[in-house]
């Protein structure tokens, strides 16, 4: 069963990438996206979840940004995202605190946070 708005949201991940000069698929070696377990994802940066509150371990955190991934460029990874777990973006690390998809389906939402804090 094709979800349309799934392919329009997953086209329009893709064009932004591309405007961006981001790598369209995971690569070991090149500086794209993000780092998850020592392979980079192409990835677009939001602001719209900065200063939502979160409860993460029975502490509340605001999140700094956000980071949106095309679902089809980690479809093999060897482990899901989770909250909790950690990732490098831009040399720095960041933890996970929530990990959602909208309504389209075809993208990953990571809310992230400073892992010292």
């Amino acid at each position: 069963m094709r979800n349309a708005l799934g392919d329009l949201h997953s086209q329009a991940l893709r064009d932004l990438e591309g405007s961006l000069g981001v790598s369209p698929r995971p690569a070991t070696n090149a500086a794209v996206g993000f780092q998850w377990l020592g392979v980079n994802y192409p990835a677009v940066m939001t602001t719209l979840a900065v200063g939502s509150t979160i409860e993460f371990g029975g502490r509340l955190f605001d999140v700094k940004f956000s980071l949106i991934v095309r679902k089809s460029v980690v479809a093999q990874s060897a482990q899901p995202f989770t909250a909790g777990k950690t990732l490098i973006y831009n040399g720095t690390e960041y933890r996970i605190v929530n990990v959602r998809s909208p309504a389209a389906g075809a993208s990953w939402h990571l809310d992230l946070i400073d892992p010292n804090r």
